[in-house]
């Protein structure tokens, strides 16, 4: 039966029929909550566990290629609105241009990649399940897709899915994996660009379409899942670059990764590289290569720009060993493996010497360098955990030394840091980061970026003069490219602008030098590099790390809860039974705050202004949340009831203060009185804690000043005492102190951070480098006793922290700690080097 406009399912209005979907009617539908256009699917019957199941995995999917899924109710899917045509129907005028084809087929497989990198297959891939729209393609009805180890969801040995578009080993019902989607992704490929659908059973003729196509094709539909792409994110990479590039063959990393997995041909591939290299100042060159490295799986790369060495011939990246700590490796790419730095450990950022012999990088308290052929690491000058840096053949650094902060000049030999730039408070900008210099060794790009997104742009900035000129009006960082190209990100594509030297300034157009990269929007980074003199580059792999809420006994015990998907900043409300946490949208790169119940896995969005919104605090009766947002310039604090009702509130904006720093790490007293936040101050660098009193004249006082950072302030349960880190030692330790008068007493010993109470204040937790959990022993009173600090287990080899931000909390009693740790296989990340890349533009861009 058809339902009439005005029907009510719940929050969601019936607007107009659609048509009819696989499972049922398809409606345009309103949710009146968010006041957002929505596709409602209606199924005959109510759903039974089994599709319950697997909508809570379709709902894990957050993707900009994939038809996002809002709500299930009894019988009803609450779907993304995605107004277009289908492939199918766009079939029935033609076949597709091959630049279409290879375009959308990279935006299907871009899609497929994410499912099953959360183990989601679709298993029902066909042109009626894709939907062309004007900002690309969606996937559509992941209604029969299965999780993977799930076997349940169908009678063994039943094939499910449209017989035409079936895999062989689908067809004869057997298991099947993310490689029966490749094969049936290579039918549609074939279907478009041809115009016809491949008979069920006839050998695919090939001969007619162009080299490239047909070899990229050619794997997708070998009998044997073994011979196929074995991933389709390499799927996705080689339909790009052959859309750019459209080169006679594919280069030989191309094939799929199961094709050179083996030492041999690692050794050939070697081979290769170290002839291309040997054979580089000799005209004519060859094609260009693109080689893809995944780190052994013993390593995990950070999600991190992987630097390219000046001479283009090694790649520098962090990435956690077995033991989760963090170091330094190198690659150098006519070699095998990857090789570790030591005395590197809980490194991040690197950017490499001119001269290739140093890399620098920068831990949580200091800036470092070590020599690339191993030896004495050595200090550069004291910074926090910054945000880019770059070195020039005089021997100077400039670098970001914090989130929010302007950019300093250092001495790679070491000594104070000086301001060099100066934030513009008229544009709202709230951080100078991601500095590269040009070849003039004076000039250098950054970025600058604002809480307004028409004033994030591209700057030129000089060592000689705190004048700075605008370039591009871009979220992203940018880096200079001989003979004369600009290179930088947009919408997850890496481009090339003309940029002259001598005018300093860019012309023309932008061109696509590779697609599918990973691009962090909130913090204008794209995850790429360049060589010095331009002809290799290095990109991250399009990567959105797939996280699960996971309790952790002390025993080491880890119980994964609620769904897959984007997590940070956990926070138990003060009943245990909800969790706020901050989400990234992959799209759009804003992050929001969410809450789930830890019961029923239900997902609530708590906040969608495109400001971005995070760092949340629970009030002491669970009624509200207190946030960070950049509605306001340099991150403001807001509040906000957690059942929706009334307007956020402004608590307090730094510009009030006539400062430019901005308010961080909020911590609501139990009381309910007080709320604790840390604050950059404008006459000094590092952090400050206040106190906002929620009564009287609400002005915020402040409790702790340093020439030193300090962090992540915490009240004890009887709201009379604090703990915090700070580096005023040199290295980040946990203090605690009195609110009433100004003791103070170190807790951690050889490091520490984020700590967190246990909620009868007999014990104080906090983290160590290493994914270490400690825990002391406490007595409050007059003075305290504390024992000395226990290691109590090893977490989830997640990143530390996220800009300093808790990213773990603690049930009432102390034996349960809540982490959102990353999902084993969801974020193995990889880099793709591209040497002679420039072959790939036309000579006028060249």
């Amino acid at each position: 039966m058809s339902l009439p406009p005005g029907t009510r399912l719940g929050p969601y209005e019936i607007l107009a029929p659609l048509g009819e979907g696989a499972m049922g009617q398809v409606y345009r539908g309103l949710d009146t909550r968010l006041d957002r256009a929505v596709a409602i699917k209606i199924a005959l019957q109510q759903f039974d566990d089994r599709f319950s199941r697997e909508a809570r995995a379709i709902s894990s999917l957050n993707h900009p290629r994939v038809c996002t899924l809002y709500d299930i109710g009894p019988n009803y899917l609450v779907m993304e609105l995605c107004d277009g045509e289908t492939l199918a129907a766009r079939l029935k005028h033609g076949k597709l241009t091959l630049e279409d084809t290879l375009r959308y087929g990279a935006q299907i497989a871009d899609g497929l990649a994410a499912a099953h990198q959360k183990g989601i297959v679709h298993r029902d891939l066909k042109p009626a399940n894709i939907m062309l729209t004007k900002a690309g393609v969606k996937v559509l009805d992941f209604g029969i897709a299965k999780a993977t180890g799930d076997e349940t969801l169908t009678a063994a040995n039943m094939a499910v899915g449209t017989p035409a578009y079936m895999a062989p080993e689908q067809a004869a019902g057997k298991p099947v994996d993310h490689r029966a989607d490749i094969y049936a992704l290579g039918l549609v490929l074939i279907e478009m660009s041809t115009g016809h659908r491949l008979a069920r059973g006839a050998t695919p003729a090939l001969d007619g379409l162009p080299p490239h196509f047909a070899q990229i094709l050619e794997f997708c539909l070998k009998r044997d899942p073994a011979d196929r792409w074995q991933a389709a994110g390499d799927l996705a990479k080689a339909l790009s670059f052959a859309t750019q590039t459209r080169p006679a063959a594919l280069p030989p990393s191309q094939a799929p990764l199961a094709t050179w997995r083996t030492a041999a041909i690692i050794a050939t591939l070697a081979a290769a590289v170290a002839a291309f290299f040997a054979l580089r100042p000799n005209p004519p060159r060859r094609q260009p290569l693109i080689l893809s490295f995944t780190p052994p799986p013993d390593i995990q790369m950070n999600r991190e720009i992987a630097a390219i060495s000046p001479d283009g011939r090694t790649v520098a990246f962090t990435a956690r060993d077995a033991s989760g700590q963090t170091f330094l490796w190198v690659r150098a790419l006519d070699s095998a493996e990857a090789r570790r730095l030591e005395a590197t450990e809980d490194a991040s950022a690197p950017f490499w010497s001119p001269d290739g012999r140093y890399i620098a990088f920068y831990t949580t308290n200091r800036l470092k360098k070590a020599p690339l052929a191993g030896g004495p690491v050595q200090i550069i000058c004291i910074s926090t955990r910054g945000l880019g840096g770059t070195w020039n053949s005089s021997g100077d650094i400039v670098f970001n030394p914090e989130n929010r902060a302007s950019l300093m000049r250092v001495s790679a030999s070491g000594g104070a840091a000086t301001p060099l730039t100066s934030l513009d408070a008229s544009r709202q900008e709230n951080s100078h980061r991601w500095p590269s210099f040009l070849p003039d060794g004076r000039h250098f790009f950054f970025t600058a970026r604002s809480s307004l997104k028409e004033n994030t742009a591209i700057y030129l900035g000089s060592l000689d003069s705190r004048e700075t000129k605008r370039i591009l009006t871009e979220q992203s960082n940018a880096a200079y490219s001989p003979p004369g190209l600009l290179l930088f990100s947009r919408d997850r594509t890496l481009l090339a602008q003309p940029f002259d030297l001598d005018k300093l300034q860019v012309s023309g157009e932008a061109v696509p030098v590779a697609a599918s990269i990973d691009h962090e929007t909130a913090s204008t980074e794209g995850f790429f590099s360049v060589s010095a003199d331009g002809f290799t580059i290095a990109f991250a792999a399009l990567d959105n790390p797939v996280n699960q809420l996971t309790w952790i006994e002390r025993s080491g015990n880890a119980t994964p809860v609620g769904p897959k998907g984007s997590y940070s900043q956990p926070q138990l409300s003060p009943s245990g039974k909800r969790v706020v946490y901050t989400s990234t949208d992959p799209d759009s790169g804003n992050r929001d705050i969410w809450l789930i119940d830890l019961e029923t896995s239900t997902r609530t969005r708590l906040t969608s202004d495109p400001a971005n919104d995070w760092q949340s605090a629970w009030s002491p009766d669970g009624a509200s949340i207190a946030f960070v947002s950049d509605r306001k310039p340099r991150s403001s604090l807001y509040r906000k009831r957690v059942d929706s009702a009334g307007e956020d509130e402004l608590l307090f904006d730094p510009a009030t203060t006539g400062d430019t720093g901005g308010a961080h790490r909020p911590a609501w007293s139990p009381d309910g009185l007080l709320l604790a936040f840390v604050m950059a101050r404008s006459e000094r660098r590092g952090f400050d804690i206040f106190l906002l009193p929620f009564s009287g004249d609400r002005k915020p006082v402040r409790l702790l000043a340093s020439d030193s950072g300090l962090s992540s302030p915490r009240f004890s349960p009887d709201s009379k005492w604090i703990a915090y880190e700070s580096n005023e030692s040199g290295a980040n330790e946990v203090y605690l102190r009195p609110l009433n008068r100004s003791q103070k007493f170190q807790i951690s010993v050889d490091g520490g951070f984020l700590p967190v109470w246990r909620k009868d204040g007999k014990e104080l937790f906090y983290r160590r480098p290493g994914n270490s959990i400690y825990s002391a022993d406490i007595q409050l009173g007059d003075p305290p006793h504390f024992s000395r600090p226990k290691l109590l287990f090893k977490t989830c080899p997640a990143d530390e922290s996220i800009n300093g931000f808790p990213l773990y909390d603690v049930a009432a009693d102390g034996n349960r700690f809540l982490f959102s740790c990353p999902v084993l296989g969801g974020d193995r990340r990889s880099f793709t080097v591209s040497v002679d890349w420039q072959r790939s533009l036309s000579p006028a861009r060249r």
